[in-house]
């Protein structure tokens, strides 16, 4: 039901997810997404679409400015700023939807096309497909905590598998619609999920994307 208001809401950005992750619905209010070319190799190109609280375009164009390696960073001050940052845009407890896709060509509308969904664990296998997963930052991270810390002490991510992404509407550069039906969180035993979403470009957190 929540999903079949939010499409006729006609929202310019957002989504819905139909099912539950680790027992709760997360609310997304907005949507957005960036792309670059060649991201996994030569013809094998990036579009990162990501769902979240509302402003969404500009929260994570403040934390992409200091992006760091969740699970790598031992730089004291690069941690303090990604962490500051992060603090200012995004609440302390926030769920955050990604997918993955790797298309082959960024310029040529994917409207009307199916990809397989994949399981999101590191580089996805050759091919047209996407990846999601669902994050819930269930508090603020600090620079301590990014360094010597455990990404559990504050953060829970859930890898999705399988399924199948139909595109109902793609304007390259400017807007992707779509439809993540019957994948299923790994290691959960819920039933099939589908996310739907509306998603805009932008500009501002890919140029601090492709720059860092």
């Amino acid at each position: 039901m929540r999903w079949f208001a939010w499409m006729l809401a006609g929202c310019s950005a957002g989504g819905a997810l139909t099912g539950e992750v680790d027992a709760t619905t997360p609310m997304f209010e907005d949507a957005a997404f960036i792309q670059e070319a060649d991201y996994f190799g030569p013809g094998q190109d990036l579009i990162f679409v990501r769902l979240g609280p509302a402003g969404l375009c500009e929260a994570s164009a403040a934390v992409a400015t200091s992006r760091i390696d969740f699970y790598a960073t031992e730089d004291l001050d690069q941690a303090t700023n990604y962490a500051e940052a992060w603090q200012a845009a995004f609440p302390s407890d926030v769920w955050l939807a990604e997918l993955l896709l790797r298309v082959d060509d960024l310029e040529t509308s994917l409207r009307g096309e199916t990809l397989p969904g994949a399981l999101n664990l590191g580089n996805p296998p050759e091919g047209s497909l996407v990846q999601a997963q669902f994050l819930h930052f269930f508090d603020h991270f600090d620079a301590v905590d990014l360094t010597t810390g455990q990404p559990s002490d504050y953060l829970e991510a859930f890898a999705s598998d399988g399924g199948t992404l139909s595109v109902q509407g793609h304007s390259p550069g400017q807007s992707i619609r779509g439809q993540l039906d019957d994948f299923v969180i790994r290691f959960d035993e819920a039933e099939p999920l589908r996310l739907a979403f509306r998603a805009r470009h932008c500009e501002a957190w890919e140029t601090q994307f492709v720059a860092n």
